[in-house]
C-alpha cells in the first residue's frame, strides 16, 4: 500500500504507462487508404473502426467523425453519454468524469492538444510536455526555428527553419524572419544592399561590406569584367554623386540602414542602432550591432523594454511585469480591455479609459450602450461587439487586429479561414495551407508572392499535353491542338465536348450536343464527353464527373435539381452543411438543430429569422451567476476568478466547477510560489499542482527534483526559508519557504 507523497519516478512511470495506453487508442492511419466496409476514414486521412463513428466522442483528430450524426436524444447543450445518459455539455472534457461510463472525458486530451502531448490540465485548459516541437496552451503552434500547421496532428507538422545559418526564426509558411549575418530573402539566401559574398554557404561571414578592401576577397561573387567603350544601359542611368549629403547605393551600416551620405555615414539608423555605422546601441539597449540583426540591440532597462510602462521585468526573457498606465502584454504595448490608444508612445496618458472599447474588443470607440452594439470597427473586424474578422482576413479579433488574408496566402489569394488562416482557392498555380507551395509540374517560390512565382517547367504541362508552343512566363500557350483552346488549351473548341484538362489527345470529341450532355450531366452543363461520360462545366453549384453532387457549402440532390447554398438552408446562421443531407454544423447566434432553426437552451426567439440576433438570452446571461455583462450573448467581464465565454471555467491559478452559479466556484491554488496551475483529480479533496518550477515535483511542489540533481538546502522546501537547489547552496528569496 503506497503511504505518503508519491516518488517523482512513480509519477513518472505513470505517466508513461498513460501515454501508451491513450497512444494504442489513438487512430490509425494507413497508406492503402481506409477500408470502407470495417472503417471510417477522417478527413485528414486517418482511419478509425466504424463503430467509433458517431459515439459521442472525438475519434478523429479533426473532428469529422462526430459529423452529420442522427439526432440525439440530449437536449441542446447537453453531451450525450456512451451509456445513454445526458449531461451538461460545460462538462465534456473538464477532467472529472460525470457520465456513468466516463465517456465524457475519453479522447479529450488526444482532440485538445493536437496528438502532441497526453497531459492536460482541464482547470487551465493546458497541455503540458508538448513534443513534436509543438507549443502553446493546446500545443497548437509550433516552437521558435520550427515552421509549419501544428493542428493537422502528427510527428511531422511542425518542420526546422531553413535560413542556410543565418536565422532560426521563420513564419508558418517557412519564411526566414531576423536575418542575421547581413543577410536576407526567404532563406536568408542573399547579402543585405551594402554586402557581397555567397549567403548560401553558411557562416557568419559570407556577406561582407562593399569596400575595396574587399573586392580581392576569394568568398566573394567575381565582378563582372567591363569592356572599353560606352555602355547604353548605363549611360542611362544616373550615376551616384561622391558629394557630402548626397545619397550613395552602397553603404556599411551593419544591415541596419541602406543610406548614407558622400563621407560614408549612415543616415535613419534602425533597430535601435546609432553611430556613423550604425553600429552601437542607443542608449536603454545592449548587444553587438555589427551583428546585423534586427534584435542585435536588446533593451537593458525595463524602461526601455516596457515603453516607460513599468520599472519591473526579466530582461533575459523580454517580459515586462507590473504594467502601469492601462497597459498590458510582454512588452506593456497594448492597451487594457476598456482603455483606447498606442501604448508604444511611451507617456503615461497612451491609454485612455473607454467604455465602448471594452465592449467592442478596443476595435471601437463609439457604440450604443443601450443596444450593447458597436459603430465603425477598426481593424478589419466586424460584429456587434467587432468580435470577429471580416471576410477576407483572419485572426483572433479579441485578442487583436486581423490581417488580411493575402498576407497569409503569400498574395495567391485572399480568401482563407478566419480562425486558423489557412487558404482557400489557392491562385498562380499555387497550393498549401498558405499556397506557400507550387503545384506538381511547376517550379519556382511561391512564398515571393508574385503571379508568376510559378511557372510550368514545360509547355507540355502548361497545355494539357495540347501544345509544344508557349510562353511559361505569362503562362499562354499558342497552336493549341486537339480541337482544344484557350490560353491553357483548357477548353474544347465550339462543336466539340469533353474534358481537355486530363491531357488525353482524345479528349475532345465532335457530337454529343447540348441536349445529350444535358442529359449525361443531369441538366447541370451542355459541354461533356459523352462517349467518356464525363461533363464540363458543371454549373448549379454542382460538381463531379456527372455534376452529381452538390460543391462544398451547398447541399441537395443534384441528380434532381439545383443544389442550395448552406447559408439559405441553416437560416443563415451557417455557411457548412453535408451535401447529401443539408445537417448544418456549427451553427452560430446561439442556435441549434439540423438546419439552426432552433435556439439553445438559455436563449429564446425565432432562429428562422435568419438575422444575427435571433435568440437572446431567456433570462439574464447565460454566465452562470459570474456577471450580468453579455452583449450578444458573450460573457463580459467575468468576476470570481471565473473566464470563459460562459463564465464556465476557472482562472489560471484557481481550481473548481465554474459552473456551481456561486462566488465561491473557484478557489485559488495552494501552489505559489512554485506552480501558479492545479487541478482537483477525482476521489481526491485536495488539488494536485501542475507545472511545479524547475527543482520541485510532487503533489504540492513541495519535495525537490533529486532525479535532475536538486538537493534540500534550509531544511528543504517545507521549512522556512528553505528550498531545492543546484549548484549553489543559497536558497533564492522567491521560492524559499
Amino acid at each position: 500500500m503506497l503511504t505518503g507523497s508519491i516518488s517523482p519516478e512513480y509519477r513518472g512511470n505513470m505517466r508513461m504507462f498513460w501515454a501508451v495506453a491513450l497512444a494504442c487508442l489513438a487512430v490509425q492511419v494507413s497508406a492503402e487508404g481506409c477500408d470502407p466496409e470495417k472503417e471510417f476514414e477522417c478527413k485528414n486521412g486517418f482511419c478509425i473502426d466504424n463503430s467509433r463513428r458517431c459515439n459521442g466522442i472525438f475519434e478523429c483528430l479533426d473532428f469529422s467523425d462526430e459529423d452529420n450524426c442522427p439526432v440525439a436524444k440530449c437536449q441542446p447543450g447537453e453531451f450525450q453519454c456512451t451509456s445513454g445518459e445526458c449531461v451538461s455539455g460545460d462538462l465534456r472534457c473538464n477532467g472529472s468524469p460525470d457520465c456513468p461510463d466516463e465517456s465524457d472525458e475519453a479522447g479529450c486530451v488526444k482532440i485538445l492538444c493536437h496528438g502532441h502531448s497526453f497531459i492536460y490540465n482541464a482547470v487551465t485548459k493546458t497541455c503540458k510536455s508538448c513534443q513534436h516541437n509543438a507549443q502553446g496552451r493546446n500545443c497548437e503552434k509550433c516552437k521558435p526555428g520550427f515552421y509549419g500547421n501544428a493542428k493537422i496532428g502528427t510527428a511531422e507538422d511542425c518542420k526546422p527553419c531553413d535560413c542556410n545559418g543565418h536565422s532560426t526564426d521563420c513564419d508558418m509558411a517557412g519564411k526566414c524572419e531576423n536575418c542575421g549575418h547581413n543577410t536576407e530573402g526567404e532563406k536568408c539566401e542573399n547579402c543585405r544592399p551594402g554586402f557581397r559574398g555567397d549567403a548560401t554557404k553558411g557562416t557568419p561571414e559570407d556577406c561582407k561590406p562593399n569596400s575595396p578592401d574587399n573586392d580581392k576577397d576569394t568568398d566573394a561573387k567575381p565582378k563582372p569584367i567591363t569592356k572599353p567603350g560606352p555602355d547604353p544601359d548605363t549611360d542611362k542611368k544616373p550615376k551616384p554623386t561622391t558629394q557630402p549629403g548626397n545619397p550613395t547605393k552602397t553603404c556599411d551600416c551593419n544591415g541596419h540602414s541602406t543610406e548614407c551620405d558622400g563621407d560614408g555615414k549612415c543616415k535613419d539608423c534602425k533597430d535601435n542602432t546609432q553611430g556613423d555605422s550604425c553600429d552601437e546601441c542607443k542608449p536603454g539597449f545592449t548587444g553587438d550591432a555589427k551583428e546585423g540583426k534586427a534584435d542585435s540591440c536588446k533593451p537593458n532597462t525595463c524602461d526601455a523594454l516596457c515603453n516607460k510602462h513599468s520599472s519591473t521585468c526579466d530582461l533575459a526573457a523580454g517580459k515586462c511585469m507590473n504594467c502601469d498606465h492601462n497597459t498590458e502584454g510582454d512588452k506593456c504595448e497594448k492597451c487594457k480591455s476598456g482603455f483606447a490608444g498606442d501604448a508604444t508612445k511611451g507617456t503615461s496618458d497612451d491609454c485612455k479609459e473607454s467604455a465602448c472599447a471594452a465592449m467592442c474588443n478596443n476595435h471601437a470607440t463609439e457604440c450604443d450602450m443601450k443596444a450593447k452594439t458597436c459603430k465603425n470597427c477598426a481593424d478589419n473586424t466586424e460584429g456587434p461587439n467587432c468580435e470577429k474578422c471580416k471576410d477576407g482576413y483572419t485572426g483572433d479579433a479579441t485578442k487583436g487586429p486581423c490581417k488580411p488574408c493575402s498576407e497569409k496566402c503569400n498574395k495567391h489569394s485572399d480568401t482563407c479561414d478566419k480562425d486558423t488562416g489557412i487558404c482557400s482557392n489557392c491562385k498562380d498555380n499555387t497550393a498549401g495551407f498558405f499556397c506557400n507551395q507550387c503545384l506538381p509540374g511547376f517550379t519556382g517560390t511561391a512564398t515571393d508572392g508574385k503571379p508568376n512565382s510559378c511557372q510550368a517547367s514545360s509547355c507540355d504541362v502548361l497545355c494539357y499535353k495540347h501544345s509544344t508552343t508557349c510562353n511559361r512566363a505569362t503562362g499562354k500557350c499558342a497552336n493549341c491542338q486537339h480541337n482544344t483552346e484557350g490560353d491553357r488549351c483548357e477548353k474544347c473548341k465550339t462543336g466539340f465536348t469533353g474534358n481537355p484538362t486530363t491531357g488525353s489527345a482524345t479528349a475532345c470529341t465532335a457530337g454529343g450536343g447540348a441536349t445529350a450532355c444535358a442529359t449525361l450531366c443531369y441538366g447541370h452543363s451542355t459541354t461533356c464527353n459523352v462517349p467518356a461520360k464525363t461533363c464540363t462545366n458543371c454549373g448549379d453549384n454542382t460538381e463531379g464527373t456527372r455534376c452529381q453532387t452538390c460543391k462544398t457549402g451547398f447541399t441537395g440532390d443534384a441528380t434532381k435539381g439545383p443544389c442550395k447554398s448552406c447559408l439559405d438552408n441553416c437560416n443563415k446562421h451557417s455557411s457548412t452543411c453535408d451535401k447529401a443531407t443539408g445537417v448544418c454544423s456549427a451553427c452560430q447566434h446561439q442556435t441549434t438543430g439540423s438546419k439552426c432553426e432552433k435556439c439553445k437552451a438559455g436563449y429564446i426567439g425565432d432562429a428562422t429569422k435568419g438575422t444575427s440576433t435571433d435568440c437572446k438570452p431567456s433570462a439574464g446571461c447565460p454566465c452562470n451567476k459570474h456577471t450580468n455583462t453579455c452583449p450578444g450573448g458573450v460573457c463580459k467581464n467575468c468576476d470570481h476568478h471565473t473566464t470563459g465565454v460562459y463564465c464556465e471555467i476557472c482562472d489560471t491559478g484557481y481550481y473548481g466547477k465554474a459552473t456551481g452559479g456561486t462566488p465561491t466556484d473557484c478557489k485559488k491554488c495552494p501552489c505559489s510560489p512554485r506552480s501558479s496551475m492545479c487541478i482537483l483529480m477525482p476521489g481526491k479533496t485536495a488539488p494536485t499542482c501542475m507545472g511545479c518550477i524547475d527543482g520541485y515535483a510532487g503533489d504540492d511542489c513541495n519535495q525537490c527534483d533529486t532525479a535532475n540533481g536538486y538537493k534540500s538546502l534550509g531544511g528543504g522546501p517545507t521549512a522556512a526559508g528553505g528550498c531545492c537547489a543546484k549548484g549553489t547552496d543559497v536558497c533564492p528569496a522567491t521560492v524559499a519557504g
